[in-house]
């Protein structure tokens, strides 16, 4: 689910090194502009990226919150309150749907969540 509702959508960095990345050349002091909204949902990796399957194999490191020195401070108690959650809910057995329209602020480079309302499904 991280994955697939990534916080940050770009960052900006220099390289410090020379690399080739995906046939492309970098060197050092090169700017570079990864798009983790994109990275997020790359069809190598992900297969179907742009679906939301809660069944997906975790095994493959998720930037939503960055990675290595520069995760995010709050990813640990973020991943913790997930991990919390989702399983009462799913134990709970209770049925539920989106309850209206995700609202989010915007900023540069990052898009933060403020309210997903979620409803008891309509059992029929």
């Amino acid at each position: 689910m991280l994955r697939w509702l990534e916080h940050a959508h770009w960052l900006f960095r220099t390289a410090v090194v020379d690399v080739e990345l995906g046939g492309q050349q970098i060197r050092a002091g090169d700017g570079v502009f990864p798009v983790i909204a994109s990275a997020n949902r790359d069809e190598g990796v992900w297969g179907n990226g742009d679906q939301l399957d809660l069944d997906r194999d975790a095994g493959v490191q998720s930037l939503a919150f960055g990675y290595g020195p520069h995760i995010a401070v709050g990813a640990m108690v973020a991943r913790a309150f997930l991990a919390t959650l989702l399983p009462i809910l799913v134990r709970a057995r209770a049925p539920f749907r989106l309850g209206g329209t995700p609202e989010r602020v915007l900023g540069n480079g990052v898009s933060t969540p403020t309210t997903v309302p979620i409803a008891p499904a309509d059992e029929n």
